[in-house]
C-alpha cells in the first residue's frame, strides 16, 4: 500500500492523491481538493513511515512517485542488491535438503529393524539380557561354560520346596510338577538354583554360562547350525523387576525375585516360529532338521501340541501362539539364591 507522500521535483510537487503536478507552495490540490499541508509535514519522514507500515492511500502513485518508492516495499531504499539469491530458490533448497535427510533416516531405520527377516533370524538376533557381571549369557566363551551337574544338584532337592514368587503363575500345567523332592529336577548356576520341568528330564542339556543357564534340546548344544535349538535361557539380573518382555517369537516367560536381584526365564516360542516360517516357506532357515523341530516343539510345550498340528493350524491360531508360554510360565521354577 502507498503512503500519503508529497513528492518534490525542482520547485514543483505532485499530489499524492491524484498525481497532479502542482506548485511547491500549493495547500490544496487544484484537481481533487486534497489537503497538501498535512502531507507536506510528513514528507521528511516518509521513508520511516513506509518501514513502520503507516496508513496508506488505496490510489497507486504516478510513475514519478513509483521511481522513488522501492518496488519490494521492504524499506530498503537502496534497492535490491545485485547478485542476491531469490527467496524461492533458498526455500526450494531447504525443502530438498529435508527430503534427502528423511530418505536417509528411513533407509537406516529399515536396515536396523530387521524387516523381511526369517523366523530363524528373528530368534538369532534376540536381545541379550545383562546379568550381575555385565556379560550376556550368549557372549560367554565355550571354554568358560560347563555342563550343569543335574544329578548332583538333584541331591539338594530337599532345599527347593519353598513357594514360588512369580509374575506368571505358580502351577505346572503340563511339564510335570517340580514341587516334591522325588520329582524335582534341580539345576544350579553361579548365583542361583532352580527346578526345571520334569518333562525335560533326560531330554535336555543344561549349560552354565556367565550369570545364568542355557537349556538345549538334548544333543543340540554342539550343533553346527547357526541356531542350536535353545529351549530356554535363565539370566541373573540386577533389581527385583524385569525391564522388557520380548515379543511373540522370543519372550520373557517367568521372573522371580531373589534378594535384591531376580532371575528371568526367556524362551523361543517354537510352535509359533515354526508355523510362521512354514507360512513364509523358510523352514530350512533354522538349520535344524524336521526331527529336531519336532523335538523343540514337543519340549517347549510339554507335549501339548505337535509339529504336524502346528503346521496345520498356522501361526495365527491361539493354541500355536500360546502353548509354549502357558507351559513355561506356569511351571514352578522355584528359584533360590546360592550362597557365595
Amino acid at each position: 500500500m502507498w503512503s500519503a507522500r508529497v513528492t518534490h521535483a525542482e520547485g514543483k510537487m505532485f499530489c499524492p492523491n491524484c498525481g497532479s503536478e502542482l506548485p511547491d507552495d500549493t495547500k490544496f490540490c487544484t484537481q481533487c481538493g486534497f489537503d497538501l499541508s498535512e502531507a507536506r509535514s510528513r514528507a521528511g519522514d516518509a521513508a520511516d513511515a513506509l518501514d513502520d507500515g503507516a496508513a496508506a492511500s488505496p490510489v497507486p502513485p504516478t510513475s514519478a512517485d513509483a521511481a522513488e518508492v522501492p518496488a519490494s516495499g521492504d524499506g530498503d531504499h537502496g534497492g535490491k542488491p545485485k547478485g542476491s539469491v531469490p527467496k524461492w530458490l533458498v526455500v526450494t533448497a531447504i525443502v530438498l535438503a529435508v527430503v534427502v535427510a528423511g530418505l536417509g533416516v528411513y533407509a537406516i531405520a529399515t536396515s536396523t529393524t530387521g524387516r523381511g527377516q526369517t523366523a530363524a533370524q528373528k530368534v538369532v538376533k534376540k536381545p541379550k539380557a545383562k546379568g550381575k557381571s555385565g556379560k550376556s549369557a550368549g557372549d560367554a566363551k565355550a571354554n568358560d561354560s560347563d555342563k550343569s551337574d543335574s544329578d548332583g544338584a538333584a541331591d539338594k532337592s530337599n532345599q527347593t520346596n519353598g513357594t514360588s514368587n512369580t509374575t506368571n503363575g505358580s502351577n505346572d500345567s503340563g511339564g510335570g510338577s517340580a514341587t516334591t523332592s522325588d520329582s524335582a529336577y534341580v539345576v544350579e548356576a553361579e548365583h542361583f538354583r532352580c527346578t526345571l520341568p520334569s518333562y525335560w528330564r533326560d531330554k535336555v542339556d543344561v549349560v552354565k554360562v556367565a550369570d545364568g543357564l542355557v537349556i538345549y534340546a538334548k544333543g543340540y548344544e554342539n550343533a553346527s547350525a547357526s541356531y542350536k535349538g535353545e529351549l530356554a535361557e535363565l539370566y541373573y539380573m540386577d533389581g527385583t523387576e524385569p525391564d522388557v518382555a520380548g515379543d511373540v517369537g522370543y519372550a520373557m516367560m517367568y521372573s522371580q525375585a531373589i534378594g535384591d536381584h531376580h532371575v528371568e526365564v526367556w524362551a523361543p516360542n517354537w510352535p509359533w516360529l515354526v508355523a510362521d516360517a512354514n507360512a513364509n516357506g523358510s523352514l530350512d532357515s533354522f538349520g535344524v532338521s524336521t526331527q529336531g523341530l519336532r523335538a523343540l516343539i514337543d519340549l517347549s510345550t510339554g507335549g501339548k501340541i505337535g509339529y504336524d498340528q502346528v503346521l496345520q493350524l498356522g501361526e495365527d491360531d491361539e493354541q500355536v501362539s500360546m502353548a509354549c508360554y502357558n507351559f513355561i510360565s506356569n511351571h514352578a521354577w522355584d528359584v533360590q539364591a546360592v550362597e557365595e
